[in-house]
């Protein structure tokens, strides 16, 4: 039977306590039987117990200094051979539980639907009703997963949407911005790493009405701008028709989906004002399974072919692992729709296979051993940082702390205090501070800046304010994209430019003490986006770092940014209060 099966899968993994595995049947079969069949147990167990492959006595602090480096080493890979590689060396150890969940997310085939079974559904008559009429329903947190599969090439990654905050005029920004859909759900804006995509209202995957048979024509142009400043313009018009409602099976869950067939034809144009020479032409056939009651498509394949050639240039399916919507009233819609798929027999099913297929245990094992002699080779030698301590190359150190304090030199007061420490370094180089908010690249360039009030920044690069010579005259280019988020207040992009100067050494006095320094400067032009106040705007900045290399990080700073007709915006200083570096405990501190 279906708890015989998950017993005995779960039995044959090494280092599992029996309770961890009757916990593990115990979510399966709820899972799989839809919360019909929810196991129970009684024990009168007093010690730990393992089926198979107990855990080795522990080896001491150096054995846990090892295995906080290999967690850290890999519990942000999306390679599941490598989370594989911590539990095949720790199956009970710390992390093994964050592990395992972490292995459940690479793999779709086993993440199911946040939304647990609820009572029985509506009528079905009450229930298209519902969905035909309804308009989205959106609240900040809501997320949807999923995972993608390229056809041509056979290659598949997974992808998240997230609600990060809705604005005034009822745009949803998603993934901090990088998505910007209108308060219908339809996209408006997406930008990656190479471009950066502007829709048209006349852009849709979802008809105004949702009834089997309608049918609407369509044409819109999608405005493409790349980072090497070249863009162009896709125009493209068709019709969108709605087939009927049918039961969808998905890695997220059983649906009452609306199923939609987009036809179009289009051909890029080139520059900005779409006048240039036309490009290739292309047919797009898009089918998705839209769900009104999660606010979101749980299922698409697409293509687009040639039309001088005849070849496919796209062919994917896209497929809804798992989502989350934070709305209860949205959730208990939601409960309905799923609890009417499950009564309905037969539909479509939509999976997709493990990425990552049978588990090789020879190539966990290498892989395992190669993760080991990288830590091994990373430790720093006798008498340098204490057991359990990690440096870089650049003399950065787990452990190192810095305090720095705020201050407003419009109100020359003291407005905030706040520390950045270093909890770890990433197996790219990166370094992790002071719980996850904030990450530097290895040199110490800016990444990541957030707080928890929703404040958060993105640099891309990084934000290099220490220059690569520490020479009184030395300058360097600095560019890097920011990319800033404030929840309920303003979303958007910056592209900035300048120059970062070497003033020379001088004396400092900050509360933490006074110190010989480097003074650098960063002087500079960003050109932004709001995308809360769907505005463009350009400011002027400067920014004036004292940098003790001794201390690796800066004493004190000052930030002015100005407008573009030269008025002043901001104006703050960040100074230093105290610190604990290794190396560093004979510099003057008050």
């Amino acid at each position: 039977g279906l708890y015989t099966q998950h017993l005995l899968t779960a039995m044959r993994q090494n280092g599992s306590k029996i309770e961890d595995v009757f916990k593990q049947v115990r979510s399966n079969v709820r899972r799989e039987s839809q919360g019909k069949q929810v196991p129970w147990e009684v024990t009168s167990l007093e010690g730990d117990f393992y089926f198979r492959g107990a855990p080795a006595a522990s080896d001491g602090g150096a054995g846990a200094a090892v295995e906080n480096a290999l967690w850290d080493a890999v519990k942000t890979s999306d390679v599941p051979i490598e989370v594989r590689a911590y539990l095949g060396r720790y199956p009970n150890g710390l992390y093994a539980a964050a592990a395992r969940e972490r292995l459940a997310r690479l793999q779709p085939q086993a993440v199911v639907a946040v939304v647990p079974p609820a009572p029985p559904a509506r009528p079905a008559t009450q229930q298209v009703a519902a969905a035909a009429t309804a308009a989205a329903r959106y609240s900040a947190g809501d997320s949807w997963n999923y995972t993608t599969e390229n056809q041509l090439n056979g290659t598949r990654s997974n992808y998240a949407r997230r609600v990060s905050s809705i604005s005034a005029n009822g745009d949803n920004l998603i993934n901090d911005g990088a998505q910007v859909a209108n308060a219908a759900g339809q996209t408006r804006y997406i930008r990656n790493a190479e471009r950066e995509r502007f829709y048209s209202e006349g852009y849709k995957l979802v008809p105004s009405q949702l009834r089997a048979g309608f049918k609407e024509a369509i044409s819109y142009s999608i405005r493409s701008k790349y980072k090497d400043g070249t863009e162009k313009t896709f125009n493209g018009s068709g019709t969108l028709e709605v087939l009927g409602r049918e039961k969808i099976s998905t890695p997220a869950g059983q649906f009452m989906a609306w199923r939609i067939h987009r036809l179009i034809r289009g051909a890029d144009v080139r520059g900005a004002d779409a006048s240039g020479a036309a490009g290739v032409e292309l047919a797009g056939d898009l089918m998705t399974w839209f769900v009104p009651e999660i606010n979101s498509i749980v299922a698409t394949e697409n293509s687009e072919t040639n039309l001088r050639t005849g070849k496919a240039t796209l062919k994917t399916r896209d497929v809804l692992t798992a989502f989350t919507l934070g709305d209860t009233a949205s959730a208990a819609t939601a409960r309905d729709n799923m609890a009417q798929a499950a009564a309905q027999p037969g539909g479509t099913a939509f999976m997709m296979a493990s990425t990552d297929g049978s588990v090789d245990q020879t190539a966990v094992n290498k892989r395992t051993e190669e993760l080991l002699a990288t830590i091994a080779a990373q430790k720093p030698a006798a008498g340098a940082p204490r057991p359990g301590m990690f440096s870089n190359s650049f003399g950065m150190t787990t452990g190192d702390l810095w305090r720095y304090q705020t201050v407003d030199k419009f109100k020359k007061e003291v407005v905030a205090n706040w520390s950045r420490r270093i909890d770890s370094f990433n197996s790219d180089g990166s370094i992790k501070l002071s719980g996850g908010y904030a990450t530097w690249a290895p040199d110490g360039a800016i990444t990541l800046l957030q707080s928890k009030d929703g404040f958060r920044r993105e640099y891309s690069p990084g934000y290099k304010w220490l220059p690569t010579t520490l020479k009184a005259g030395y300058t360097e280019p600095l560019k890097h994209t920011l990319r800033y988020n404030n929840v309920g207040a303003s979303n958007g992009t910056e592209d900035r430019e300048g120059t970062l100067t070497v003033v020379g050494k001088e004396t400092i006095k900050v509360p933490a003490g006074q110190f010989e320094a480097w003074k650098i400067e960063a002087t500079g032009f960003g050109n932004g986006k709001d995308f809360s106040r769907n505005s463009s705007y350009t400011i002027r900045f400067k920014e004036t770092f004292w940098y003790v290399p001794a201390l690796r990080n800066f004493v004190a700073s000052d930030f002015e940014q100005f407008s573009q007709s030269g008025q002043i915006q901001t104006y703050s200083r960040q100074e230093l209060t105290s610190f604990n570096v290794r190396g560093a405990e004979n510099l003057a501190q008050r």
